[in-house]
């Protein structure tokens, strides 16, 4: 937005431009509007990032599929650190299912994860505004989840506040929280 000097001359003249101090003060009220303008573009796209910083990796995302299948992630992002909880479900009829806690070291707009706990375990995490896809990188079930039970997919946004993370797998009926 630029300040619109078309209507100087009118106010100059409905001022009584016939003193030399009423255009000194409109081009300096012109001069701060350009300032007051430029400053508010500038402090809107400084704010985008410090908004959206954590909050793009903090929040709980759901995948439902068929037959009761899904995938729900439960992730918190601390100083560049995303700590997560999956709980995967094949669904109907054999209800396989996996559970993985974890973290991993934020680049760009995701991470990823591995472990050699349970075999050789990757899954790749990617972030945007509201979803995030996983792909498990080597699709053989070396996460340690059940038969057929893969971390690949996407996930919907469902909310951006910080979760409750269970205390150890909630499938083992233990839902006390963390503090």
């Amino acid at each position: 937005m630029s300040s619109n000097y078309a209507f100087k001359p009118i106010a100059e003249q409905a001022l009584r431009s016939n003193q030399t101090v009423v255009p000194q003060r409109l081009n300096a009220a012109l001069g701060l509007m350009k300032i007051s303008v430029l400053l508010k573009s500038v402090l809107a796209l400084v704010s985008i990032p410090l908004i959206a910083g954590a909050q793009e990796f903090t929040g709980t995302w759901e995948r439902r599929g068929e037959n009761e299948s899904g995938m729900w992630l439960k992730s918190r992002e601390e100083s560049g650190i995303v700590k997560f909880q999956l709980e995967i479900s094949r669904g109907a009829p054999s209800y396989n299912s996996g559970f993985l806690e974890g973290e991993f070291v934020l680049k760009g707009a995701g991470g990823v994860f591995s472990s050699k706990e349970v075999g050789n375990c990757e899954i790749s995490f990617r972030f945007d505004s509201a979803r995030v896809v996983l792909e498990e990188s080597k699709y053989g079930g070396e996460c340690g989840f059940g038969y057929g039970v893969h971390a690949h997919g996407e996930l919907e946004l469902r909310s951006h506040s910080s979760p409750e993370f269970a205390d150890g797998d909630p499938r083992a009926g233990n839902i006390e929280s963390e503090d």
